[in-house]
């Protein structure tokens, strides 16, 4: 991926697929500009339906976001 942002001279560049809480600074390391991603907010265990999903959901963002936002960029 490193390659891809290097490549893609300041175009943005996203990591799509297989993210977690714990492959982001890794992600973030490389220079991408940010992350897209659909089974990170799937939840592992049962939630109930309504509120409780939309707070899994807006934690899973808000965790994210500061792990990534946290991590040192330089590629």
């Amino acid at each position: 991926l490193q390659q891809v942002v290097g490549a893609a001279k300041g175009t943005p560049v996203l990591g799509i697929g297989g993210l977690d809480i714990e492959s982001i600074p890794s992600l973030a390391a490389t220079g991408a500009a940010g992350l897209a991603a659909i089974g990170a907010f799937i939840p592992t265990t049962r939630v109930e339906s309504g509120s409780g999903l939309k707070e899994f959901v807006k934690k899973r963002v808000t965790d994210m976001r500061f792990v990534f936002d946290s991590a040192p960029t330089d590629p």
